[in-house]
């Protein structure tokens, strides 16, 4: 069965001109994704790399370690920063220093569910505190000299899903991206993402969603961009002694690539932007329209299904 891969056609940032074609992303990762690292997954054919995570307090206290941690100096390629934190006055602070780094956009940690991150209400416990996230999220992009994006999960746990509503007030504040991890806090990293909630927030949404959560290969990664509609994919512990993993990734949008350039009525038309207040110029109607597909996608990966919560997919690597 021949597989497309139709992406939402979403309102880009003006700042950010190469977003219309980064579909591929290294997450930020402690302890793992250092420079080299992500100079690796780059070659393999990740588009963005993003910094481990730094603590807005150590960068603001100017702790030698955690600015260790911003090893973007010269740095070739797209590059982004993540911090976390719940001090509102030191989400500034970092957001003031950093904008004399060497980056591509500032990242706000608001899914992190380690414990020692989470007891200090950092990373997904702002999740069940909007009123601080809004505080935090209105500070940093007042401060920051780059454009501000976020990464957010479903909710705190099952009884406090809120990835809608906090989705929408990141879309309001002025975030360029969203990116959505498909589990709760309560989760961790147990049982399966719910890519249903990333498909709902796509449609939600005006601006761009980062889908994140059990791609661990080429046919993975198809199966999410298919089911969720979503910009593009971040990858945490499928990359992780795995950076071949954007390889696999990089040959499903190629296969792609090739069968919209012989088919021109299946590329979509580039939004029309409003620069001042993310707003759209004009209503975008042109619209994903391609009815057929081309062997060349579906020989790249295998087809898996992509019927909902319960769709067959392989399960992220237990770490």
């Amino acid at each position: 069965m021949e597989t497309a891969l139709p992406r939402k056609q979403t309102r880009l940032d003006p700042r950010l001109p190469w977003l219309g074609g980064v579909r591929r992303l290294l997450s930020p990762m402690a302890g793992v994704t250092d420079r080299a690292f992500r100079e690796i997954c780059r070659r393999y054919g990740a588009d963005m790399g993003f910094c481990e995570f730094a603590s807005a307090s150590g960068l603001t206290y100017g702790g030698e370690n955690t600015w260790k941690l911003v090893d973007t100096d010269g740095e070739e390629g797209l590059v982004g920063v993540q911090i976390f934190g719940a001090d509102p006055e030191h989400m500034a602070q970092a957001a003031r220093l950093l904008s004399t780094r060497r980056l591509d956009v500032l990242d706000i940690n608001f899914g992190c569910p380690v414990k020692k991150v989470v007891q200090k209400c950092g990373g997904s416990a702002l999740l069940a505190d909007v009123p601080l996230l809004e505080r935090i999220i209105r500070a940093v992009i007042d401060n920051s000299g780059v454009p501000v994006t976020a990464k957010i999960r479903t909710g705190w746990d099952e009884d406090k899903v809120n990835y809608d509503e906090v989705g929408l007030l990141l879309q309001e504040v002025g975030c360029s991206w969203v990116t959505m991890h498909g589990r709760t806090r309560a989760q961790k990293f147990s049982g399966q993402a719910n890519w249903d909630r990333i498909a709902h927030l796509v449609e939600v949404l005006d601006i761009p969603v980062i889908g994140n959560g059990d791609v661990v290969d080429g046919a993975s990664y198809r199966a999410m961009v298919a089911h969720t509609r979503c910009h593009g994919v971040m990858i945490g512990r499928g990359a992780m002694g795995n950076p071949w993993i954007f390889e696999q990734m990089r040959a499903v949008d190629e296969a792609w690539r090739r069968v919209t350039s012989r088919s021109p009525r299946c590329a979509p038309s580039p939004p029309t932007m409003c620069a001042a207040r993310w707003l759209p110029a004009a209503r975008v109607t042109a619209a994903w329209s391609c009815a057929r597909t081309s062997r060349a996608a579906s020989a790249a990966t295998p087809a898996l299904p992509h019927s909902g919560a319960g769709c067959s997919r392989p399960k992220a690597p237990r770490r």
